[in-house]
C-alpha cells in the first residue's frame, strides 16, 4: 500500500490478472486482536463487479462499523456552460 491505509478496496470491471493478485498479495495482511484473538484481513483486495453482483464482499473488521471506511473527496470541475435559445 502506498500511503498509510490499513485495507484497501480496488473495484474493476476486468478480470483479475496475475499482476493484479500478486500486487495485492505483496501488501500483506492487517491483522486485528479485538478480543485477544487475532482476526487477520487481506490489506489490499480486489473485486470485480461480478464479484459484487453475486454477492462478494469487501473482508475488514465487522466490530470497526464505518471507521473502516475513507470516502474519496468529491470532485468538481466548473464548466462554462453555453446559453440556449
Amino acid at each position: 500500500m502506498r500511503d498509510d491505509t490499513v485495507i484497501g478496496l480496488f473495484v474493476t470491471l476486468n478480470t483479475l490478472t496475475g499482476p493484479m493478485v500478486r500486487e495485492a498479495a505483496s501488501a500483506g495482511v492487517y491483522t486485528s486482536k479485538p478480543f485477544g484473538e487475532p482476526l487477520h484481513y487481506p490489506k489490499l483486495q480486489i473485486l470485480t463487479i461480478e464479484d459484487l453482483l453475486t454477492g462478494a464482499t469487501a473482508q475488514y473488521p465487522w466490530f470497526a462499523g464505518d471507521a473502516t471506511f475513507r470516502q474519496a473527496g468529491l470532485r468538481r470541475e466548473m464548466v462554462r456552460q453555453e446559453r440556449l435559445g
